[in-house]
């Protein structure tokens, strides 16, 4: 017979993060969810009025949780779904480590996300927005983003290794440790030449450096992006992100097939990829008239 271990959640999310860590997982990963757990733990101690053992909560705990991000933490529909997120796979961890006898987060549902067009921006407002950028830095970072269609973190994390302009390479590490390799294309290499040239002005190991701090936060950069967009007068939100969407539907739109625009983003499905893809009614009557 199997004794029963019992458990603080405190305890139990501390051990979790620590196997997330010998997993792998990226710094900017642990610190969400570490951020997650410690935003349950303030409402549910809240609720038993003091410390309370992972086996203790419940699903109406988890339910009323979520109304608590809602109401009280103002968090729209995907913030809340993280937070969620976070939990149920706190507790299927414990499920597995026999603290808990069932994973009562997996019954708790996602709030309702209302679709809202993706916003995309074509090859020439891409250009202007790059023109609008001031510093050299965020410059590079811009056109390296678009080029690569990359996320922000798997850009900001880059080293000065994993950038190979001889053999014409980069090495990233994407989503749950998965590394993939990218081909520099021909516009974006004179860029990177440039900038280890003449613009990169630091000790850091990382590829994209300030020299300050030796990092690029994406914080940061979305704020550069945000100020860029407002000075075009543009009324659209412009994210990192988007310039990876914009990487994928401006492929599709120059003839790139789906298999392989799904490849060059390391997605394993190509569902996954139609999800960044904005498709717009021009697209789709442009696409009937070929037949």
């Amino acid at each position: 017979m199997v004794r029963r271990v019992f458990m603080l959640y405190a305890d139990a999310s501390k051990y979790y993060l620590q196997y997330l860590s010998a997993q792998e997982r990226s710094e900017d990963t642990l610190e969400g969810y570490e951020k997650d757990y410690r935003v349950f733990r303030g409402f549910i101690e809240d609720v038993f009025n003091g410390p309370v053992y992972i086996e203790d909560v419940t699903r109406d705990n988890l339910e009323n949780y979520m109304i608590y991000l809602k109401e009280k933490r103002k968090l729209a529909p995907r913030s809340r779904n993280r937070y969620i997120s976070s939990i149920r796979s706190l507790f299927e961890y414990a499920e597995d480590k026999g603290w808990i006898e069932k994973n009562v987060a997996s019954k708790v549902k996602d709030a309702k996300v209302p679709e809202d067009q993706k916003v995309t921006l074509t090859e020439d407002e891409v250009d202007q927005l790059i023109n609008e950028i001031d510093k050299p830095l965020l410059k590079t970072l811009v056109i390296f983003m678009y080029r690569t269609g990359l996320r922000i973190t798997s850009a900001i994390n880059l080293r000065l290794e994993d950038v190979d302009l001889d053999a014409g390479t980069i090495t990233a590490c994407i989503k749950e440790g998965k590394i993939i390799t990218i081909h520099i294309s021909e516009k974006l290499y004179p860029t990177l030449v440039e900038y280890l040239k003449s613009i990169r002005d630091s000790d850091s190991p990382y590829f994209f450096a300030t020299k300050k701090t030796g990092r690029v936060s994406p914080a940061y950069m979305n704020a550069q992006l945000r100020a860029a967009v407002k000075r075009l007068g543009w009324n659209k939100k412009v994210t990192s992100h988007t310039l990876r969407r914009s990487f994928a539907t401006n492929l599709l739109r120059n003839g790139v097939e789906l298999p392989y625009i799904s490849k060059l983003l390391g997605h394993e499905s190509v569902k996954t990829t139609m999800i960044y893809l904005n498709i717009l009614s021009d697209d789709l009557k442009e696409a009937i008239n070929k037949l």
